[in-house]
């Protein structure tokens, strides 16, 4: 695939992630991120995020692309609960790096 067509498709997946967002399905998110984060240890919610991200790798190896998108949403919802753990400025350093390195992957031309 050429580098061109790549960076497009990963575009139209970036604005897809970051879509609209229903204020219910907001309340629901933050909900759960709530729950897990109360409930769950930081180990088990680290294993948590391994299993999500599995997932996601199975569905890929499958061709399942809704499959893939699923578990995206869940492996978010369970780093955000992870995250709850964290200093709080650590999510924001690690968001910032990761946005600017793609960014500088698949934008900056």
């Amino acid at each position: 695939m050429e580098e061109h067509n790549l960076k497009e498709m990963v575009r139209a997946e970036i604005r897809s992630v970051l879509g609209t967002e229903t204020e219910e399905m907001h309340t629901k998110k933050e909900a759960v991120v709530k729950h897990l984060a109360e409930n769950m240890s930081v180990i088990d919610l680290r294993h948590l995020c391994v299993k999500e991200a599995a997932s996601m790798i199975e569905c890929y190896a499958m061709g399942n692309t809704e499959g893939m998108l699923h578990e995206f949403y869940e492996l978010k919802l369970a780093v955000c609960a992870l995250a709850e753990h964290l200093p709080e400025m650590l999510p924001e350093v690690a968001k910032k790096k990761a946005v600017d390195g793609y960014y500088s992957m698949f934008v900056k031309e």
